[in-house]
């Protein structure tokens, strides 16, 4: 199992048309191990990822190929139990890129699926790359935020979302994530 000298923890947040999937895409181009959590449902196409969706016995199935694509399309009636046991899956094979869509409608900013939390702060060990988007980081879990490696920020209005960033960015330059024109996102790395 391929282990990470560093980890790779990247956040996407921004309000809509921000370009957080825009540049998601951009991020994981040239990925040949890639699961996707796509909540909604458009990776298939722009990101060259098989669609797959429902029972998770077919996912399994792909991720013992040595290359992977995979958008898995939730459904929306038990979606926490899915996001814990796609988590899971993702931990058990290692050595891929997962991307989490909508990171809001399966984390909240007190509480994270135990799998999910493993993936943030030990998934390196395992070889895991993770992207995480959402409109507003307010509305997801701390463990995701406090273990990025790499924020993108686009227009954040609500002082909630630009100050939970501004540990990372600085006061000055968090405070003009309010200000960012359409399709502008701000870049933070550690």
């Amino acid at each position: 199992m391929a282990r990470l000298e560093r980890a790779s923890v990247i956040g996407i947040f921004g309000g809509t048309s921000s370009g957080k999937s825009y540049k998601c895409k951009q991020i994981i181009k040239s990925d040949k191990r890639i699961i996707i959590w796509d909540s909604m449902d458009e990776y298939s196409q722009d990101a060259r990822c098989k669609r797959m969706d429902g029972d998770m016995h077919g996912v399994i199935h792909v991720l013992k190929n040595k290359t992977f694509r995979i958008a898995y399309v939730p459904d929306y009636e038990g979606m926490a139990n899915q996001f814990d046991i796609f988590c899971r899956i993702v931990r058990a094979v290692g050595n891929c890129r997962v991307v989490v869509e909508e990171l809001n409608e399966v984390t909240k900013p007190a509480h994270s699926p135990p799998a999910w939390k493993w993936l943030c702060s030990r998934g390196r060990h395992r070889g895991v790359k993770i992207i995480g988007l959402s409109q507003r980081p307010a509305s997801v879990d701390k463990d995701f935020i406090g273990n990025t490696t790499e924020l993108w920020a686009g227009i954040l209005t609500y002082n909630l979302d630009w100050r939970s960033l501004k540990s990372k960015f600085g006061n000055k330059d968090a405070a003009k994530i309010a200000t960012l024109p359409v399709h502008t996102l701000m870049h933070w790395a550690r």
